[in-house]
């Protein structure tokens, strides 16, 4: 079975099948095909989705279920959870009660209602701390915006270290020159830029690639057309949960490197510069994986 039948029979969507995949809660036979990794879902597999989604129905963590699919000790696991439910549940009557007392007061704006819950001395919240991003709920505005905020310092990070390695790259590229140009010449990597607006994504996908590189890849929509969009290295792990579906992004930097003697054998080198054809070249989804990188997101992360 493929991934959307899974999901008919289970009722699960594909990212939380795919989740489930990542945290190794599932196992399914799968076949690597120009770069990509295909899953191919038997009915073990299917019957393995329908305990985890029960459990994850009675509130259990993806670790938890871990544990227990795994042999695990289920009676200490299910005790540490219901303990971990009456903590939530008392946790609950007690702001249920807290607030009744502030009910029909006829509070002028939220600002006022803050302050009087300030002074009740309201305990901080747990997850407020760490939100859990991994959970198949729907994230909250504010949890969104946090993620956000995180995807673009690991992007800068990530962009900042690609400078640094191409630097260095360059050098070492100089540095061979001098022993072989003609060789050097031909392996001297030619790239291109573009800024393609507006973006939306999807139906990503978390891969690795034959060397081992961590590769997010999603189908990406612009007024250029549609092409894949390939994360790379810790960018893509990073950004798995905080790239948004289906949200429009106001623009997307797409970056195409490749070799001088490989740009010269497809045609795109015009003299020191690759030409880059965009509408021809990226619909060819191997050679996006081969070639392409996103190098930058513009616009509020998950913004609407």
């Amino acid at each position: 079975m493929k991934i959307k039948e899974i999901c008919e029979k289970t009722g699960l969507t594909e990212r939380a099948v795919r989740l489930y995949l990542e945290r190794g809660l599932l196992h399914p036979a799968s076949e690597r095909r120009r770069g990509r990794t295909y899953y191919e879902y038997s009915e073990a597999d299917l019957a393995r989705l329908r305990e985890i989604a029960a459990l994850r129905g009675r509130g259990f963590s993806l670790e938890e279920i871990a544990l227990l699919l795994d042999a695990g000790d289920a009676d200490a696991i299910l005790a540490s959870r219901i303990a971990a439910l009456k903590e939530e549940a008392g946790q609950a009557a007690e702001n249920a009660d807290a607030l009744g007392q502030l009910a029909g007061k006829g509070w002028p704006d939220g600002v006022s209602l803050a302050q009087a819950v300030l002074r009740q001395g309201c305990p901080k919240v747990p997850a407020d701390a760490e939100p859990d991003f991994g959970r198949e709920d729907g994230l909250t505005r504010e949890e969104k915006r946090r993620l956000s905020q995180n995807a673009r310092k690991n992007l800068a990070r990530a962009s900042r270290r690609r400078r640094i390695l191409a630097g260095a790259a360059a050098a070492v590229l100089l540095i061979a020159g001098a022993i072989g140009w003609r060789h050097w010449q031909g392996s001297r990597p030619v790239s291109s830029m573009i800024l393609l607006s507006p973006a939306v994504f999807t139906d990503k996908q978390l891969l690795r690639s034959e060397d081992g590189e961590v590769l997010l890849t999603a189908r990406c929509r612009t007024e250029r057309g549609e092409f894949l969009a390939v994360f790379r290295g810790e960018t893509g792990d990073a950004l798995y949960e905080s790239l948004f579906l289906g949200q429009e992004y106001a623009a997307v930097t797409v970056q195409v490197e490749l070799p001088r003697r490989e740009a010269e054998k497809r045609g795109l080198l015009d003299g020191d510069f690759l030409r880059m054809p965009w509408e021809q070249a990226l619909p060819d989804d191997s050679f996006c994986l081969e070639y392409l990188s996103v190098f930058s997101l513009q616009g509020e992360y998950g913004g609407s």
